[in-house]
C-alpha cells in the first residue's frame, strides 16, 4: 500500500511521526511512536514522550512558527539549555504509519531551532518555520569607518591558526579561565574568541595575563582545554599592525568626517 491509501485508511491507517534534529555534524531521530524497534537506515529512532503545537497554514511565517516539548531528562535538550545554540539546529517533522514497512512519509514542517526554555518538568523549543529565513531582509554592505567582515570569515581572509594559543589551564569557572600565561604570544584577545573543549565557542569580553572572561557563560561540564584566537577591534591600524590584511580590510576610513555643507566657508 502507498502512504495515501494508509492516510485515508480507517482500518490500517497508524500514522505517528518522526523529528530529525540536525547539529553541527550530528543528525538525531526521535518519534512520538512508542515503537522502540524503529530505525531511519542504519540510525537509531528514539522514542520519547515528544509533543509540538499544532501546524498552521497561513501565509504569514512568523504564525507557522511551533514550540516543541521534550522531558528534561533528554540530553540533547538539556545541552540546549545549559550551553546554548552553538551551530544552527535544523529540525524536520515528517508522519509516518506504523504498518508501513517502506516507511513511505511527508514532510509536514521544517525549520529551525532559536531557543530553548525549561518549562515545568519539559523543556520547550522556540521554532520558527523554514520560510522566515526565504522573507528575511538579507545583509547589506554599508559604508562604515570601522571594518564590517567577521573576524576569520571569508571576507576577512586571515587565517586563524596563525592568532591561536593553546591555554594551559589552572582553573576555571563558568565565565572564565585562568592560566598560566600567553608566554610570547603578544595579541589581545578580547574581540577574538575561545574554543572549549575541541567544539564549543565563546566570546572573550576581557582579559588579564593569566584569565580570560568569556560569554556566554557555559555551564555543561569541566573545562578540560582551551584555545583561544585574537581579537579585532575593527580598525585599519589593527588591520596592519596585528593581521598586516588591510588588502581586505572591509571598512572605509578615508570617508570625510567633515560635512562639507555645514559651517561657514
Amino acid at each position: 500500500m502507498s502512504y495515501q491509501q494508509y492516510e485515508n485508511s480507517t482500518h490500517d491507517g497508524a500514522p505517528f511521526e518522526l523529528y530529525t534534529f540536525r547539529y553541527g555534524n550530528t543528525t538525531l531521530h526521535y518519534t512520538s511512536s512508542d515503537d522502540k524497534s524503529f530505525t531511519v537506515g542504519t540510525a537509531k529512532v528514539i522514542s520519547l514522550p515528544i509533543e509540538r503545537s499544532a501546524v498552521t497554514n497561513t501565509t504569514d511565517s512568523i504564525k507557522s512558527n511551533m514550540t516543541i516539548s521534550l522531558p528534561s531528562n533528554d540530553e540533547f535538550a538539556r545541552k540546549l539549555v545549559t550551553v546554548g545554540l552553538e551551530y544552527p539546529v535544523s529540525i524536520r517533522i515528517n508522519r509516518v504509519h506504523r504498518n508501513d514497512n517502506q516507511y513511505e512519509n511527508i514532510t509536514i514542517w521544517r525549520g529551525r531551532v532559536v531557543g530553548a526554555a525549561l518549562a515545568n518538568e519539559r523543556i520547550e523549543l522556540q521554532c520558527e518555520s523554514i520560510f522566515t529565513s526565504v522573507q528575511r531582509q538579507g545583509l547589506s554592505q554599508q559604508y562604515n569607518l570601522s571594518c564590517r567582515h567577521a573576524l576569520y570569515g571569508r571576507q576577512c581572509r586571515v587565517n586563524r591558526a596563525e592568532f591561536s594559543k593553546e591555554l594551559r589551564i589552572t582553573g576555571s569557572d563558568a565565565t572564565g579561565i585562568w592560566h598560566e600565561g600567553l608566554g610570547g604570544w603578544h595579541y589581545n584577545p578580547v574581540g577574538g574568541y575561545v574554543v572549549i573543549n575541541g567544539e564549543i565557542k565563546r566570546s572573550i569580553v576581557g582579559a588579564t595575563n593569566t584569565l580570560i572572561h568569556f560569554d556566554p557563560p557555559y555551564k555543561d561540564d569541566t573545562i578540560r582545554s582551551a584555545t583561544i584566537y585574537a581579537g579585532c577591534d575593527k580598525t585599519i591600524e589593527t588591520c596592519q599592525r596585528h593581521f598586516h590584511n588591510t588588502d581586505n580590510f572591509g571598512g572605509f576610513p578615508y570617508i570625510p568626517i567633515k560635512n562639507p555643507f555645514e559651517g561657514a566657508l
